[in-house]
């Protein structure tokens, strides 16, 4: 009896040692298990990821995977073949028993999703890296100093007023008043009797009325003009007028045969006659009036053709693309200061990789890429002419700027307008035409250096009178060259400074299309940026059976059968 307990009492203390021994290796191979599981977790979303666009990167030095199937069957695949390593498959020697029995894929960081940012920030880190970067604070100031980010999109500054509509009833009406001012200073003045100042009354005031005629006439042209009233040698004639129909009426037209007076009344009225102001075109006004004709036409003109000589040797790619990035764009509400940093780094970047009209880059689909950032249209000529329209609009500021500041400039400007507005027979054009000369002359100053810039020359940042290249009189005949030995940009140089005016998802979505442009054309045409990632989130859930002792305690409500554990685990892998 003493001898079976014994037995019965080694036999419980055997049974518990080996259960505490069989708890104690499964506990052990739980945590291997879960351990291994993580590793094969992360090795599969790192396995994704090692499928990188390798095309795109030896282009452009960016990491991202273009998904041509499932993610969640690419996770599934490589994390199943890391267990079947691990499971031998041999009887007694297989530890591992586990078995994916989920996955749920809760992110995937697409390059054209949150407005670019994961895309950006490949370019920035990018950039660190390279020479260019050295560039970006240069580039910065110079931005910063030149304050490029006011209006200059619009093509002129002023809009050419079409006096066509108004303008023969006011020259007929201005012509009629000269005529009669200038008989009116070529007749004898007689007043000797009550009839003579009558009749000669009648003559002032017919005058009097086609200027009162003549001012209602151009007050209701410049209100339809949006034009402040402003008063010309009319006004002044129509005071004098008026004066003298005050000294004769002064007299009260009696009856007097004292010589005496009449001839003081006379010398007086003719005094004022003399101060009548009338203009007689010659042919120096005709010729200024042909000035001011051409500077209508010129800003009348198409800015392309002025500025390129052989327009037919500009490229006429069209885009043929779909599902493009940028068709999908989206804003996100960012800080000012690192949105400058960020736009800097792609506007440099772009620089390094794309090519514009002066180096286009051979093999790419577009032959104008900068200009596609800058103006994203469907070909390369309106993406160019685009180009070279802001190019002009901006030197247009510049050179208006130096032309308003520049005294002799201004007074040539004032002797043709008043010579023009003769011609013309309508005097109140004057200010008109003087703001049409100067923003004509302006153009042409920034037509020449947009000139000089595709021609492959600098010009200088600030317009100044000494580098003044055109003429008035010949307003698209240039002299000389755009530099005065100051500071100097070229055209590359504005491209960039025409990108960074522009928003930072735009130019980070331009780039994008741009890499599916020339991917698709030299190595996939089926290539998209959209199904393109860099970024995944996930979590796998796994099954592990029991191998020394089951544990319900260990796998809790999580346990999904008698024999079985499960768990899940996060994963998260980026670039």
């Amino acid at each position: 009896m003493r001898r079976g307990s014994i037995t019965i009492y080694l036999s419980m203390i055997l049974l518990s040692t080996l259960l505490l021994i069989s708890i104690v290796a499964e506990s052990a191979r739980l945590n291997v298990v879960r351990t291994e599981s993580k590793g094969y977790t992360y090795m599969a979303g790192d396995s994704v990821l090692a499928g990188y666009a390798r095309q795109v990167y030896d282009e452009y030095g960016i990491l991202l995977v273009w998904e041509t199937t499932p993610l969640k069957e690419q996770l599934k695949k490589y994390i199943q073949a890391n267990i079947n390593m691990a499971d031998l498959n041999k009887s007694g020697t297989n530890f591992m028993t586990t078995k994916l029995t989920d996955m749920q894929i809760n992110k995937v960081g697409y390059v054209c999703d949150e407005g670019g940012d994961l895309f950006t920030k490949q370019i920035v880190s990018y950039m660190k890296y390279s020479e260019v970067a050295k560039q970006a604070e240069k580039l910065m100031n110079l931005f910063e100093k030149e304050n490029l980010e006011k209006d200059k999109n619009s093509e002129h500054v002023t809009e050419v007023i079409d006096t066509n509509g108004s303008k023969d009833v006011m020259s007929d009406k201005v012509q009629q008043i000269t005529e009669k001012i200038e008989k009116l200073k070529k007749k004898k003045i007689v007043l000797s009797t009550v009839r003579d100042k009558e009749k000669f009354q009648k003559k002032i005031e017919q005058i009097i009325k086609l200027i009162r005629d003549y001012r209602e006439e151009k007050k209701e042209f410049l209100m339809e003009n949006n034009i402040s009233y402003s008063d010309d040698y009319m006004d002044e004639n129509l005071i004098i007028l008026e004066q003298i129909k005050d000294m004769i009426e002064g007299e009260k037209l009696n009856d007097s045969t004292n010589n005496t007076d009449a001839k003081l009344l006379r010398e007086k009225i003719k005094k004022q006659i003399e101060k009548l102001t009338v203009y007689i075109p010659s042919e120096e006004d005709e010729s200024n009036k042909n000035i001011y004709e051409s500077a209508k036409e010129l800003l009348d003109k198409g800015i392309l053709s002025l500025v390129v000589e052989e327009t037919d040797n500009i490229s006429n790619t069209k885009i043929q693309h779909s599902n493009l990035p940028s068709d999908f764009i989206e804003y996100k509400k960012k800080d000012v200061t690192d949105a400058l940093k960020n736009k800097t780094m792609l506007c440099l970047y772009s620089g390094e990789k794309f090519g514009n009209y002066m180096h286009s880059k051979k093999g790419n689909y577009l032959s104008y890429e900068q200009e596609y950032i800058i103006c994203g249209n469907d070909d390369d000529r309106s993406n160019f002419a685009g180009t070279i329209e802001k190019i002009v609009g901006i030197r247009n500021v510049e050179t208006l700027a130096c032309l308003i500041t520049d005294k002799e400039k201004q007074a040539e400007i004032s002797a043709i307008a008043l010579s023009a507005s003769t011609v013309l027979g309508l005097p109140m054009l004057e200010p008109i035409i003087k703001v049409v000369l100067n923003e004509a002359w302006a153009f042409a100053e920034a037509i020449n250096d947009a000139k000089l810039l595709v021609k492959g020359e600098s010009i200088d940042i600030i317009k100044k009178k000494n580098n003044w290249n055109t003429s008035l009189k010949n307003l698209l005949k240039s002299s000389g060259k755009g530099t005065s030995g100051g500071k100097t940009v070229d055209y590359e140089q504005i491209c960039k400074l025409l990108i960074l005016q522009k928003k930072e998802e735009e130019i980070s979505y331009r780039i994008m299309d741009l890499i599916q442009f020339n991917i698709s054309k030299k190595y996939n045409p089926e290539f998209k940026m959209i199904k393109c990632y860099q970024e995944i989130k996930f979590n796998a859930v796994y099954e592990t059976v029991p191998l020394f002792v089951a544990m319900p305690w260990v796998a809790q409500n999580k346990k999904s059968g008698p024999e079985s554990y499960k768990y899940s685990i996060d994963c998260h892998v980026k670039y």
